[in-house]
């Protein structure tokens, strides 16, 4: 009889077979699944990436009928995102929310946040406005600053060739313009010069030959046969505008500077002249017939008052001293600032003003 060995010992392999068998049997299918689009054991399913997908892929069978329709149904924009004009190099690009974007053109990406800010218009440049018409046909500059408050109108020279008061006219038009987003509580207009055609031919005179502070009307309301077009521009402007207070800038022969004032503005004029050592003349009564400070003055319909400052002044120091105090007059009576500027021994009104706030 042949000897075989026990039946125990003839299964023994297929037992060392069988364990390995039921490991590597689930992982084998596992792959066999995930490689045909098959989900049916999703305890082993991981979570899906989805990318963006192009339709030649598609076509070629690399997903399943279920996974097409699934990804189909996915919005092709995140809500996220602001709505996009698609552009020729994302058409063919479907970016599909998901752990990864692959593919995804740089123009898909979400435009960055932009925080809302607080704008402020930047002030338009300064400019003088063209009005009206000299005798020899040249146009007057106005400016006018302010919308509501004290009421005030500045005349430059009527003396064309004027060129200290001219400039100083010009300073305080621009630093008007420059601070109108403090400056409150008045309007104020300002003509460069009453006297276009004499700046322009360096004489006092007109184009027509006239002297224009002669031409206003004379006493009793007169009007002047013979008026000049600049007079009838002014007075027209006065009717417009109502100003409460005229100021004439002009200059004065000598070191001294001078201040003419009506009754209305009497008391401002006195400060005005104490502060700046200028002598003071009462309004109508020391003024030519036919001119602008008597006229106005007679009809007390504004207040006026002609601020003369020294020929002898330097050009480069009128606005540090003389213009805190035209800025001043253009508010009405601000005693208090004044005063506090008056107790100041420094000679220009800036600087007076400046160590006061010290």
């Amino acid at each position: 009889m042949k000897w075989t060995p026990p039946l125990v010992e003839l299964i023994r392999p297929v037992a060392r077979i069988v364990p390995l068998v039921r490991f590597v049997s689930p992982l084998l299918i596992t792959t066999l699944l995930s490689l045909t689009g098959c989900s049916a054991l999703p305890t082993l399913q991981s979570v899906p990436a989805q990318v963006a997908m192009n339709d030649q892929a598609s076509v070629n069978g690399i997903y399943s009928d279920a996974e097409k329709r699934r990804l189909s149904d996915l919005p092709a924009i995140p809500d996220f995102d602001e709505p996009r004009i698609p552009t020729a190099s994302s058409a063919s690009l479907q970016p599909i929310v998901g752990v990864a974007r692959v593919g995804v053109a740089a123009s898909d990406r979400p435009a960055s946040v932009e925080l809302p800010t607080l704008r402020i218009n930047a002030p338009k440049p300064f400019v003088w406005q063209s009005s009206g018409f000299t005798s020899g046909r040249r146009s007057f500059q106005t400016v006018t600053t302010g919308d509501e408050g004290y009421r005030s109108l500045v005349i430059g020279s009527v003396a064309g060739n004027d060129p200290l008061a001219v400039e100083l006219v010009e300073q305080l038009a621009r630093h008007l313009h420059d601070g109108k987003i403090i400056l409150g509580g008045f309007q104020s207009t300002i003509i460069r010069t009453l006297n276009p055609d004499g700046e322009a031919l360096d004489k006092i005179l007109n184009e027509k030959g006239q002297y224009i502070n002669h031409g206003f009307p004379k006493d009793g309301g007169i009007a002047n046969a013979n008026q000049p077009a600049e007079v009838t521009f002014l007075l027209s402007q006065i009717q417009t505008l109502q100003p409460q207070r005229v100021i004439h800038i002009r200059t004065i022969e000598g070191d001294s500077g001078l201040i003419a004032a009506s009754s209305g503005c009497r008391a401002a004029a006195d400060d005005v002249a104490e502060w700046l050592n200028f002598r003071v003349i009462s309004l109508p009564e020391k003024a030519v017939s036919g001119s602008l400070e008597r006229h106005l003055a007679s009809s007390a319909n504004s207040e006026i008052l002609t601020f003369a400052i020294p020929a002898t002044s330097k050009k480069e120091q009128l606005w540090e001293r003389y213009g805190d105090t035209l800025q001043n007059l253009l508010m009405g009576d601000d005693y208090r600032t004044r005063e506090l500027a008056r107790q100041q021994t420094q000679e220009s009104s800036a600087s007076r003003r400046n160590a006061n706030e010290r």
